[in-house]
């Protein structure tokens, strides 16, 4: 066999190797949406704490309506005690005053209550003005992942036609590689980071960069074997 001619096919099978093996890892990466990932859970915080806000919001809605609610009840009473008072009806000093201390009281209620309602509006404008803040972050965000979901699909087309044209070149080349050689290619590149072959460049090994010794090169020259380097385990290339 001529392993100097056999060796020498190898480069040009290993260069649609890496490039096939590239792309389909961008494509499992694309598919998977590994570079969305970020994006992906920056819109799903902002729509858990969306969540979290119109929740807020609702029980400061809740609890001021029914702090006006309140305060128009103690009005309509501290109405009903005010004109008892001065209808002429009790002339009771001590009845007297009990109306007046009631009125007081809810003179006293009704402020707390109006202080109450006011706090909680000032709440709801601020969560409201949050929420529409975070609204318009989301929509910017899912209109990025929309339009990145779109570029990925695109993508993967591209690589889809790219692979239907480099697997079949890829076969063809391997069928004209002899049996031992592709066989003994194959093995190493599956252990050897898909990296099976190594052209020497300046009497060194291109995958690891370690000088050869000068034997190995003579014996390379005159294509006796197949050899691999002795530190990577490659089958070695003759270059220059």
């Amino acid at each position: 066999m001529d392993w100097k001619a056999e060796v020498g096919k190898l480069p040009d099978i290993q260069a649609c190797d890496r490039e096939i093996d590239r792309l389909r890892a961008e494509r499992r990466d694309l598919a998977a949406g590994g570079a969305l990932a970020e994006l992906t859970k920056r819109a799903a915080d902002i729509e858990a704490r969306l969540l979290r806000l119109r929740v807020e919001r609702e029980a400061v809605v809740r609890q001021q309506r029914l702090d006006d609610l309140a305060r128009q009840s103690e009005e309509a009473e501290k109405k009903r005690l005010t004109d008892t008072l001065y209808s002429g009806t009790v002339r009771s000093p001590r009845d007297l005053e009990g109306l007046q201390k009631n009125i007081a009281g809810s003179d006293e209620r009704i402020g707390a209550l109006e202080t109450r309602v006011l706090e909680a509006m000032e709440r709801d404008e601020a969560l409201t003005g949050r929420i529409a803040e975070m609204e318009r972050a989301l929509a910017r965000d899912k209109a990025e992942l929309s339009e990145r979901r779109g570029q990925a699909r695109a993508r993967i087309a591209e690589i889809d036609a790219a692979l239907s044209g480099l697997e079949p070149r890829r076969q063809g080349l391997a069928e004209a590689v002899a049996g031992p050689v592709l066989r003994e290619y194959e093995r190493i590149r599956s252990r050897a980071a898909g990296i099976g072959a190594a052209v020497v460049a300046g009497g060194s090994c291109g995958a690891c960069g370690v000088a050869l010794p000068p034997l190995v090169l003579s014996r390379l020259a005159r294509g006796e074997a197949l050899l691999t380097c002795e530190h990577c385990g490659r089958i070695l290339v003759g270059g220059g």
